[in-house]
């Protein structure tokens, strides 16, 4: 097997906790929310908006990562900066969901 699709695999498999994590939290499952604390939400309108605002960007990781892992997993050698980039929108987008959700929690 080759580096490129042992990484295509690790990250298929990345993406995947990624996206079943995204529609828990999306669907309810606030629990999953690092620093969530219930008692700091006042509305259950605010609970519902933070859950999918959270496990919106959850899924839109879970597709940045899968599209990574499809190039790898097709072969495309000029993909070979993806886990790179993909890491760097991950990090990226859980900076924002951070703060997105301490916003919220005010």
């Amino acid at each position: 097997m080759s580096k490129d699709a042992t990484a295509g695999l690790i990250l298929a498999g990345v993406a995947l906790v990624f996206f079943l994590i995204g529609r828990a939290i999306r669907g309810g499952a606030v629990w999953l929310i690092a620093g969530y604390r219930p008692d700091r939400v006042r509305d259950p309108a605010d609970r519902e908006l933070l859950a999918r605002n959270v496990g919106g960007v959850c899924l839109f990781l879970a597709a940045t990562v899968g599209a990574a892992a499809a190039a790898l997993l097709s072969g495309v050698r000029a993909v070979s900066l993806a886990p790179w980039l993909s890491g760097a929108v991950v990090l990226a987008l859980a900076a924002a969901a951070a703060l997105e959700a301490r916003r919220n929690l005010r």
